[in-house]
């Protein structure tokens, strides 16, 4: 959604120019990957601190710390989306005086997303697009780091084109990311390469485990054609680490769920969806060693006048499928 600060009180302008001076900003690194990675004194990673939570709860407070990590590990932008997420939070009724908690819940999460994305895009290309068409064009630089071909969009809600490119030169690191598992039905995540595509079980009754290794407890049993999010490959082995889509309102996560040989599993057709399940109690979120595909991405946006507008932002794909801030 496009956002601006006509009609805001003064309150309203000094809380999100506040909250926003709080960034601290840090070098980039080689390796650096932002994409929910917690401080030392974050508890996100320990299950414990989840115990009761909902996904959309645990979803909320992981757009909030990727936001805040993209904007150090950027170092500068992301300022304009800051204030525009803090905006939606109050103008949707957040902060106001004995507002729900259900809508402080909802506000807080549109905001946070609304921050990254703009991160992840930039400012100048998210100023020009609708909330809708900037997913769209997000999904997009996902499929552009998938297969490395461009990408054109016709943008009728924003009154714009655009184009989505990478650099044709994809790197490879290391870094740590956060994903949601199944406590009761996976033991532990080691470090993985990740895929992040749909496959399907190739045959009948394939054993599901808690760990990736003949001798991991089994934790189900799988149908032939079963659909699973392959999330990743754990490292120096055959083993893949498979996740279900856990899904609560209109909120969405892939959720780990178990190991399983890769000889059991191929390929979905192309565009295959997952159906969604209702996330159980058990979920929780963790921090994982990964290997990420790297790329620099080309943003192009032009308006109903002809202008155009140009960012490049590097990206990865993370282990949902999604982009995160390299």
């Amino acid at each position: 959604m496009k956002t601006g600060l006509n009609g805001w009180s003064s309150a309203r302008i000094l809380l999100c120019c506040a909250l926003a001076t709080q960034l601290t900003i840090l070098p980039v690194t080689q390796t650096s990957v932002a994409w929910a990675a917690p401080s030392s004194q974050d508890d996100s990673d320990d299950s414990d601190a989840d115990e009761g939570r909902s996904l959309s709860e645990m979803i909320a407070d992981r757009n909030r710390e990727q936001a805040e990590k993209a904007k150090k590990v950027k170092k500068t932008g992301g300022i304009i989306g800051a204030i525009g997420g803090i905006g939606t939070a109050l103008l949707c009724g957040a902060g106001k005086s004995g507002a729900s908690t259900t809508t402080k819940l909802l506000c807080t999460a549109a905001g946070a997303a609304v921050a990254y994305t703009a991160v992840l895009i930039s400012d100048a290309i998210a100023k020009k697009l609708v909330e809708k068409d900037q997913k769209k064009v997000l999904a997009a630089a996902s499929q552009s780091l998938r297969t490395g071909e461009p990408q054109q969009l016709t943008l009728p809600d924003s009154s714009a084109s655009a184009s989505v490119a990478g650099s044709g030169q994809p790197v490879f690191r290391e870094a740590t990311v956060n994903i949601f598992y199944d406590t009761v039905r996976v033991a532990d995540v080691n470090k993985i390469k990740v895929i992040a595509e749909p496959y399907v079980v190739t045959k009948a009754n394939t054993i599901l485990r808690d760990a990736p290794s003949a001798s991991g407890k089994v934790s189900g049993k799988l149908a032939a054609n079963q659909p699973l999010y392959v999330s990743g490959q754990v490292d120096n082995s055959d083993w893949y680490l498979v996740s279900e889509r856990v899904v609560e309102g209109d909120d969405s996560a892939m959720m780990a769920v178990g190991y399983v040989e890769s000889k059991q599993l191929k390929p979905a057709a192309p565009n295959a969806e997952l159906p969604g399940k209702a996330p159980p109690s058990t979920i929780a979120r963790k921090d994982v060693l990964a290997v990420l595909k790297c790329d620099k991405i080309g943003f192009a946006v032009r308006d109903s006048k002809g202008k155009q507008t140009n960012s490049t932002s590097e990206l990865c794909l993370g282990p949902e499928g999604t982009p995160i801030s390299a």
